[in-house]
Order: structure tokens, then C-alpha cells, then sequence
């Protein structure tokens, strides 16, 4: 009975791998990892509402260019 016991509980812990995923982010300081982490501990994704990409094609600073690119 003891090692269907062991056998039950280590089935359950490979059951909770199933569950959640690590994610690893490294930078500078001031890259936004910190901002990023905070973003992915909200469940609900459709409640970020992050800024729609600006449509000019000239003219873009360094940011909005990189925040195009990375929203596509």
C-alpha cells in the first residue's frame, strides 16, 4: 500500500508540470524586464490593453520603431 501511495504522489507532481511554464528574463537595467514580469502575473491578457502601434512609416523614434516591430 506504501508504494501506491509514493506512486500516486508522484504522479501528481509530474501533473502540476502541466500547469505552468518558467520564463526567464535578463537585461539591462531600465530594458523593462521588471515591467514585463509585473505584466505576466495578470491572468487575464485581454486586460493589458497596450498601445496600438503607430501607422506613420517615417519619422518613428527609436522606441515607437522597436514597438512596431515587436507588436507585429
Amino acid at each position: 500500500m506504501e508504494q501506491q501511495n509514493s506512486i500516486d504522489i508522484i504522479s501528481q507532481i509530474y501533473n502540476l508540470r502541466q500547469n505552468f511554464i518558467v520564463i526567464g528574463l535578463t537585461g539591462r537595467t531600465g530594458s523593462g524586464c521588471t515591467t514585463v514580469a509585473t505584466l505576466c502575473k495578470n491572468k487575464d491578457f485581454g486586460k493589458l490593453h497596450s498601445p496600438i502601434p503607430t501607422t506613420k512609416l517615417e519619422g518613428l523614434t527609436n522606441d515607437e520603431r522597436k514597438y512596431k516591430i515587436v507588436s507585429m
